[in-house]
């Protein structure tokens, strides 16, 4: 079933966003490129993540526990939809488009490396949580 949601509008990333910076303090949510990194990382596993393992760091990177009735089921339905559309895309060798936004540098300028960073740090916040893939063998990998 979720393999037949479709992709998220311009509009829906736009929710997704707001959804993810309206979580309260303390949680440290994953902004929106980090979250596509992140979700990029989990569905590249050897075997299957569990949601209830990646879900918990969509939330809150710290993994500290979400405020009593805090009603996240659109926010999950939001995420579940684009983790729906990168795992068809992984898993049927078709390109995405990766959640990468330009960014300012220092200088004030766009910078490829600024914007390229959150998904980064989105997938390598997946390795450091699920290592399995990272322990397979390199020419696999590469392939």
């Amino acid at each position: 079933m979720a393999d037949a949601l479709p992709p998220l509008t311009d509009a829906e990333m736009a929710e997704l966003e707001e959804r993810l910076d309206a979580l309260p303090s303390p949680l440290e949510p994953l902004d929106l490129s980090m979250l596509d990194g992140y979700l990029v990382g989990v569905l590249l596993q050897p075997r299957p993540v569990p949601e209830a393992d990646w879900w918990p760091a969509v939330l809150d990177i710290e993994g500290r526990p979400l405020p009593p009735r805090l009603d996240l089921s659109r926010l999950q339905h939001l995420v579940r939809r684009r983790h729906a559309e990168l795992n068809r895309a992984i898993h049927g060798r078709q390109w995405f488009d990766p959640w990468v936004f330009e960014l300012e540098g220092e200088d004030g300028e766009p910078s490829e490396v600024d914007a390229v960073y959150p998904w980064v740090a989105g997938f390598a916040t997946a390795m450091e949580l699920f290592p399995e893939l990272m322990t397979g063998d390199a020419q696999a990998l590469t392939e």
